[in-house]
């Protein structure tokens, strides 16, 4: 870079500027690294919650709406007119 060469007060405060701006990207460009694992994670978290979510599901229906079967009922209770 010409700025890091010439010695003139403007030329230093060019150079200074060019070289935070290139930490700041830096710095900018690891906070998406965390991010992006972060977004990960909750991606996993939230497949193994709907998993979850599903299989409750499938255990409530299952619950109110019972598979019918063709075997006779048991009776209950005395019979009629005894």
């Amino acid at each position: 870079m010409l700025s890091s060469v010439l010695s003139s007060d403007r030329a230093i405060e060019a150079n200074l500027v060019i070289m935070r701006t290139f930490v700041n990207m830096r710095k900018s460009l690891a906070g998406h690294e965390e991010l992006v694992g972060y977004l990960k994670d909750m991606a996993l978290t939230q497949n193994w919650h709907s998993d979850q979510i599903q299989e409750i599901s499938e255990k409530l229906n299952w619950i109110l709406n019972p598979p019918l079967t063709d075997a006779p009922r048991r009776q209950i209770g005395y019979p009629a007119g005894a």
